[in-house]
């Protein structure tokens, strides 16, 4: 999936990017996974690539887990996601989350783990589901019959995910 378009002259920086340069302007940056310096890479950028704003992507996982982010100009946004994979994932984001400055946290899905950010007291928190409009067709929008929708993993792991789904078609609801 396309990472968020936040403006035409940001950067993505991660390990699943490969590093772009387009006539002298960095467009991404390959890292390796796990934790990294990004005030060393925000260094390393032409002068006029300086970030007015950090956004941070992470997971239960903290495959990406950009550090020194102290040492970086502009604002910084924690983009929470997937609160409920890994081992201790709640535990592991919240901890990162407390040794880098961020100015806002934002939680993209489990809505109902907002709670332990915002009681955390970090940065002020706020729940904004993940859903990227620019994917959709307008007519699709405007002329949608109801439906269930699942995204998701139905895997051997995930029996009652597909105990779920079988009774909602059974029940014949639109799926």
């Amino acid at each position: 999936m396309p990472p968020l378009a936040v403006s035409e002259r940001q950067i993505i920086v991660g390990p699943r990017y490969p590093t772009r340069i387009e006539d002298a302007v960095v467009r991404s940056l390959n890292v390796a996974p796990g934790r990294y310096d990004l005030a060393a890479i925000v260094s390393s950028l032409p002068g006029d690539q300086k970030p007015e704003l950090t956004v941070v992507l992470v997971d239960g996982f903290l495959e990406c887990a950009p550090e020194n982010l102290g040492s970086v100009p502009g604002s910084k946004v924690l983009l929470v996601a997937d609160t409920h994979h890994g081992v201790s994932p709640l535990q592991k984001i919240l901890d990162y989350a407390r040794r880098e400055p961020f100015d806002r946290i934002v939680v993209t899905h489990d809505p109902h783990h907002l709670h332990w950010f915002t009681e955390a007291n970090i940065a002020p928190t706020i729940y904004i589901p993940n859903i990227n409009c620019a994917h959709f067709g307008q007519g699709l929008i405007e002329h949608r019959e109801p439906t269930i929708i699942f995204v998701g993993q139905v895997g051997p792991q995930h029996r009652r995910r597909r105990w779920l789904l079988r009774a909602l078609r059974n029940a014949g609801l639109p799926m």
